[in-house]
């Protein structure tokens, strides 16, 4: 393996190790709750890291103004648009695995190899979902990985829209059989913001829901839906959830503060 290749690699590894102990500690305007104490790493590795920073400051300046200057950026963004989606268990990431390992090999490392693991595969079907009452219109909606899907024939069922879990909790007498709409907002960060995507559609099976629609983890808009992902859990039944957009929210919550709202996902 080539020098460069050997320690772009080691630099790469500590970095990601570190990365969710310094950056947390050492960034001031980062949300207080998610700070968590100085970084307890031995003494040796410390030493260790911080031998590396001649090294990281050589591969930094070859990155931005030497002989590899662009090349990064061309790389991930060929990478990226040749491989769109690479969700586990798909042919897509197979061929960008085989991809990188070419290019690896190309680059002069040693040892390149892939290994067989087994892995889940959710496969995103067709999704639609409209409302029925008391207007027609066709909502757009992303569903949140990997969330199960609708019986045959979809749900119909009536929609109760939220902006909070403490307005949840409010009314979980409300809730049994019903669609639970997040209207959030956007909260300040997306780690607040996209609990209600992570958390929402199991605390709202909780109560009885059917199925959870979420707005979108997002400070701006333009009619585009953003997901992720979904932790269900094993205590609650796991319900259909599908991101939709912050108008569309906002569109339910207006609506269903007047009148009753019913959906057919």
């Amino acid at each position: 393996m080539s020098n460069i290749a050997t320690q772009i690699f080691h630099i790469f590894f500590l970095l990601c190790f570190c990365s969710e102990i310094w950056p947390i500690t050492t960034q001031k305007n980062r949300n207080p709750s998610l700070q968590q104490g100085p970084c307890n790493l031995p003494s040796f590795l410390i030493t260790e890291i911080q031998n590396y920073q001649p090294i990281a400051d050589e591969i930094m300046n070859a990155a931005i103004s030497g002989a590899w200057k662009g090349r990064t950026f061309e790389g991930v963004t060929t990478f990226v648009d040749k491989y769109v989606n690479r969700l586990s268990g798909t042919p897509e990431l197979e061929e960008s695995i085989d991809y990188m390992m070419e290019k690896m090999i190309a680059a002069g490392l040693d040892n390149v190899r892939g290994e067989d693991v087994q892995v889940p595969r959710w496969i995103r079907g067709e999704e639609k979902a409209t409302l029925v009452e008391p207007v027609v219109k066709t909502i757009s909606i992303l569903g949140v990985g990997p969330s199960v899907g609708t019986p045959i024939g979809g749900i119909s069922s009536e929609v109760i829209v939220v902006r909070s879990f403490d307005e949840l909790d409010e009314k979980k007498d409300e809730i049994l059989g019903k669609i639970v709409v997040y209207n959030q907002g956007w909260l300040g960060s997306y780690v607040e913001t996209s609990q209600y995507r992570g958390n929402g559609p199991t605390r709202a099976s909780a109560y009885g829901a059917v199925a959870a629609l979420i707005e979108s983890a997002t400070p701006y808009s333009l009619y585009t839906v953003h997901t992720g992902g979904i932790y269900y859990g094993s205590t609650y039944p796991r319900i259909p959830a599908a991101c939709i957009t912050r108008e569309d929210a906002e569109f339910l919550f207006r609506v269903y503060s007047r009148e009753k709202v019913w959906f057919l996902t």
